[in-house]
């Protein structure tokens, strides 16, 4: 997973956005896209954590490649709140080590 998580001091905790990318990219692909990268510089102080999971080469649902839906929903999104409202954590295992064929 990448973050981009802003430096500044807030007087409250930043809000969290997670961006999937496509079935063919991966959690690198927004870092490619210059107009994405010059939007969240214009943010300035109201950047919220991005975070960016990577879901290998696959769709963003439960599947046999991997329990997606299950990863960003209990896995990506609780980890990065608590990173970006109390400090550092540890960012969430690949989905693929909890696959199980369906």
């Amino acid at each position: 997973m990448s973050v981009i998580e802003p430096t500044w001091p807030t007087a409250s905790p930043r809000p969290l956005l997670v961006l999937l990318h496509f079935a063919t990219g991966s959690n690198e692909s927004f870092f490619n896209n210059r107009h994405f990268l010059d939007g969240v510089v214009r943010l300035g102080k109201e950047t919220p954590v991005i975070a960016f999971p990577d879901g290998d080469d696959s769709w963003w649902h439960d599947r046999r490649s991997g329990k997606w839906d299950r990863y960003v929903v209990e896995e990506v999104i609780p980890v990065w709140n608590d990173y970006g409202n109390s400090g550092p954590a540890t960012p969430p295992s690949s989905p693929c080590a909890a696959a199980t064929p369906s």
